[in-house]
């Protein structure tokens, strides 16, 4: 499936970016965010944080980076942003800047 990602992206029309913040030390990554943009000026723009808890003042330059990123390239379409609730420091930023609330839900995993 990750071979055929690029293709799938290609047919619908979007493009994804991504960055990582590193720990200077050890050179870690406690930081990733992402925007996938939509090409054809239809649909909807996404932005993705993750965050390690440790490191929450960085949500502050996480959050407003893509949002950037994505206002620059696509200022009409509406932007979506999941936050895990595990990530509060985003969400308050994200809320900060103007993101309401819309759903909240779970997701399940099992080992096996």
């Amino acid at each position: 499936m990750r071979a055929l990602a690029p293709v799938f992206r290609f047919a619908e029309g979007s493009r994804e970016h991504d960055i990582v913040i590193r720990r200077g030390v050890d050179h870690v990554a406690v930081a990733r965010a992402g925007w996938t943009i939509s090409r054809s000026g239809k649909g909807t723009n996404s932005i993705r944080v993750r965050l390690d808890p440790a490191h929450a003042d960085l949500a502050c330059y996480l959050v407003k980076r893509a949002l950037g990123a994505v206002l620059v390239k696509s200022p009409v379409l509406r932007v979506v942003l999941s936050v895990p609730t595990w990530m509060p420091a985003v969400a308050r930023e994200a809320e900060g800047l103007g993101f309401l609330p819309r759903t909240a839900g779970r997701m399940m995993g099992m080992e096996i």
